[in-house]
């Protein structure tokens, strides 16, 4: 690890709390693939990579009546990025409008960005790495049909890198869940936008353009391929580098295979699924440790 750079870990939708549903008995306990195991992946992975803090956008805990399923892992994680001296930051989402203000008040090792619809800003630094900004907004109610921007965020810094933190629907005129637009975003000069959300994880752009960064692990069968934090490394140069870190426990996947030619006898259905699935697997080469959860469909 350079010491020269500032490292962040951005996390998007943990959902805390909530229950896996579809995953079978024989593979396992669900809460071992959960978001709860999710977060505690990555808050050692996290400490392993010495970054300089944690940045999560929205819906960490999934509502108000699931918080005490939700407080363990939670608790776990942040005593051990708290250990390591790893500071949390987060914005409030429109699962956690009311629960995550309290949590942070309560709690000095997770800071609360934003409270109530306002702007405030984290600055981060990295013993030897450039100094970070931080900026965040946070849901004030459930429902918010207003866009963030409304209220301008803090200015661009000429010469330190200023990220943007939000939880709100991008580019979705007339939505209540915080609508706000890329063009609107991209005006702030910011060198980047890291958004919570929407569940399916954006491409991670190059440039300062707004992108989700999606759920921290799948929580159904809809919410396929990769998912997991995205490192964001910062030199004393201002070159910004950006990886998503594959540390989700399950991966759901919907593999098509196509099974129109087998009109002989002798062709065996079972040995083209299980040939498709075999390369399926070593075309996304998963991380050991993960588990599949396939869907398979013929054609």
């Amino acid at each position: 690890m350079n010491p020269n750079e500032t490292r962040i870990l951005f996390v998007g939708d943990m959902h805390l709390g909530t229950r896996l549903s579809r995953v079978p008995a024989a593979v396992g306990d669900p809460r071992d693939l959960g978001p709860g195991a999710a977060w505690l992946r990555t808050c050692g992975k996290a400490v392993d990579l010495g970054v300089h803090a944690v940045a999560l956008a929205g819906d960490v805990v999934n509502r108000r009546n699931e918080l005490f399923e939700a407080h363990r892992p939670l608790d776990q994680g942040l005593g051990i990025l708290a250990d390591a001296g790893i500071p949390v930051v987060a914005v409030a989402g429109n699962h956690d409008t009311t629960t995550l203000p309290k949590l942070a008040a309560r709690d000095p090792r997770l800071e609360l960005l934003g409270p109530d619809g306002t702007w405030t800003t984290r600055e981060v630094t990295g013993p030897g790495g450039p100094t970070v900004r931080i900026t965040g907004w946070s849901f004030p109610r459930e429902h918010w049909d207003n866009s963030p921007l409304a209220t301008p965020p803090p200015a661009a810094m000429p010469g330190r890198t200023t990220f943007g933190l939000l939880h709100g629907d991008l580019d979705a005129t007339g939505s209540h869940y915080a609508p706000v637009s890329s063009t609107g975003l991209l005006s702030c000069n910011y060198e980047g936008w890291f958004l919570g959300h929407i569940h399916t994880p954006g491409q991670v752009p190059d440039d300062g353009r707004p992108f989700y960064l999606g759920s921290l692990s799948g929580l159904d069968p809809t919410e396929t391929d990769r998912h997991g934090p995205l490192l964001v490394t910062v030199g004393q140069d201002g070159a910004i580098e950006r990886e998503r870190l594959d540390l989700a426990p399950l991966r759901w996947d919907v593999v098509e295979i196509p099974c129109a030619d087998l009109h002989r006898p002798e062709d065996d259905p079972v040995s083209v699924v299980l040939g498709g699935l075999e390369s399926h697997v070593a075309r996304i080469d998963p991380p050991p440790g993960m588990t599949l959860g396939v869907r398979v469909i013929l054609t």
